[in-house]
Protein backbone atom coordinates (compact mmCIF):
# COMPACT_ATOMS: atom_id res chain seq x y z
CA UNK A 1 0.00 0.00 0.00
CA UNK A 2 2.83 2.39 0.90
CA UNK A 3 4.57 1.58 -2.35
CA UNK A 4 1.38 2.40 -4.31
CA UNK A 5 1.06 5.72 -2.45
CA UNK A 6 4.67 6.63 -3.30
CA UNK A 7 4.10 5.69 -6.93
CA UNK A 8 0.91 7.74 -7.01
CA UNK A 9 2.77 10.71 -5.47
CA UNK A 10 5.59 10.30 -8.00
CA UNK A 11 3.07 10.09 -10.81
CA UNK A 12 1.27 13.18 -9.50
CA UNK A 13 4.57 15.09 -9.15
CA UNK A 14 5.64 14.11 -12.68
CA UNK A 15 2.27 15.11 -14.13
CA UNK A 16 2.45 18.42 -12.23
CA UNK A 17 6.04 19.03 -13.47
CA UNK A 18 4.95 18.29 -17.04
CA UNK A 19 2.11 20.81 -16.74
CA UNK A 20 4.42 23.43 -15.23
CA UNK A 21 7.07 22.75 -17.89
CA UNK A 22 4.49 23.04 -20.69
CA UNK A 23 3.11 26.28 -19.24
CA UNK A 24 6.60 27.78 -18.77
CA UNK A 25 7.61 26.73 -22.27
CA UNK A 26 4.51 28.24 -23.88
CA UNK A 27 5.04 31.51 -21.99
CA UNK A 28 8.71 31.48 -22.88
CA UNK A 29 7.99 30.82 -26.56
CA UNK A 30 5.37 33.56 -26.58
CA UNK A 31 7.83 36.04 -25.06
CA UNK A 32 10.45 34.91 -27.56
CA UNK A 33 8.03 35.38 -30.46
CA UNK A 34 7.16 38.86 -29.16
CA UNK A 35 10.84 39.77 -28.85
CA UNK A 36 11.60 38.49 -32.33
CA UNK A 37 8.55 40.27 -33.79
CA UNK A 38 9.56 43.57 -32.12
CA UNK A 39 13.15 43.17 -33.29
CA UNK A 40 12.01 42.44 -36.84
CA UNK A 41 9.64 45.41 -36.81
CA UNK A 42 12.38 47.74 -35.54
CA UNK A 43 14.80 46.45 -38.15
CA UNK A 44 12.19 46.89 -40.89
CA UNK A 45 11.51 50.45 -39.72
CA UNK A 46 15.25 51.19 -39.73
CA UNK A 47 15.56 49.80 -43.24
CA UNK A 48 12.57 51.88 -44.38
CA UNK A 49 14.06 55.03 -42.85
CA UNK A 50 17.43 54.30 -44.46
CA UNK A 51 15.82 53.68 -47.85
CA UNK A 52 13.78 56.86 -47.51
CA UNK A 53 16.90 58.86 -46.69
CA UNK A 54 18.81 57.30 -49.57
CA UNK A 55 16.02 58.00 -52.04
CA UNK A 56 15.58 61.58 -50.78
CA UNK A 57 19.31 62.16 -51.22
CA UNK A 58 19.15 60.67 -54.72
CA UNK A 59 16.14 62.84 -55.56
CA UNK A 60 17.97 65.95 -54.33
CA UNK A 61 21.04 65.00 -56.37
CA UNK A 62 18.99 64.40 -59.51
CA UNK A 63 17.05 67.63 -58.98
CA UNK A 64 20.32 69.56 -58.77
CA UNK A 65 21.56 67.85 -61.93
CA UNK A 66 18.27 68.69 -63.65
CA UNK A 67 18.58 72.35 -62.68
CA UNK A 68 22.14 72.44 -64.02
CA UNK A 69 21.00 70.86 -67.26
CA UNK A 70 18.12 73.32 -67.57
CA UNK A 71 20.42 76.29 -67.02
CA UNK A 72 22.87 74.89 -69.60
CA UNK A 73 20.00 74.41 -72.05
CA UNK A 74 18.83 77.98 -71.48
CA UNK A 75 22.37 79.24 -72.05
CA UNK A 76 22.65 77.26 -75.28
CA UNK A 77 19.28 78.58 -76.51
CA UNK A 78 20.43 82.12 -75.78
CA UNK A 79 23.69 81.54 -77.63
CA UNK A 80 21.81 80.07 -80.59
CA UNK A 81 19.46 83.05 -80.70
CA UNK A 82 22.42 85.44 -80.61
CA UNK A 83 24.16 83.46 -83.36
CA UNK A 84 21.01 83.54 -85.49
CA UNK A 85 20.67 87.31 -85.00
CA UNK A 86 24.34 87.80 -85.94
CA UNK A 87 23.91 85.65 -89.06
CA UNK A 88 20.73 87.51 -90.04
CA UNK A 89 22.47 90.89 -89.68
CA UNK A 90 25.47 89.67 -91.69
CA UNK A 91 23.18 88.32 -94.40
CA UNK A 92 21.25 91.59 -94.51
CA UNK A 93 24.52 93.55 -94.81
CA UNK A 94 25.52 91.29 -97.70
CA UNK A 95 22.14 91.76 -99.40
CA UNK A 96 22.37 95.51 -98.86
CA UNK A 97 25.89 95.58 -100.36
CA UNK A 98 24.69 93.59 -103.36
CA UNK A 99 21.80 95.96 -103.81
CA UNK A 100 24.14 98.94 -103.71
CA UNK A 101 26.39 97.27 -106.31
CA UNK A 102 23.39 96.62 -108.50
CA UNK A 103 22.23 100.23 -108.14
CA UNK A 104 25.65 101.55 -109.17
CA UNK A 105 25.55 99.29 -112.20
CA UNK A 106 22.16 100.65 -113.25
CA UNK A 107 23.13 104.23 -112.49
CA UNK A 108 26.30 104.07 -114.58
CA UNK A 109 24.26 103.22 -117.66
Amino acid sequence: KEYAIRMADKHFQMALMKKVWAAWRSVSEEKWKDKVARACQLKAEDVCVQLTNDFEAKIAELTAALELTRSELLRLHTERDQYEDTMKKAFMRGVCALNLEAMTMFQSK
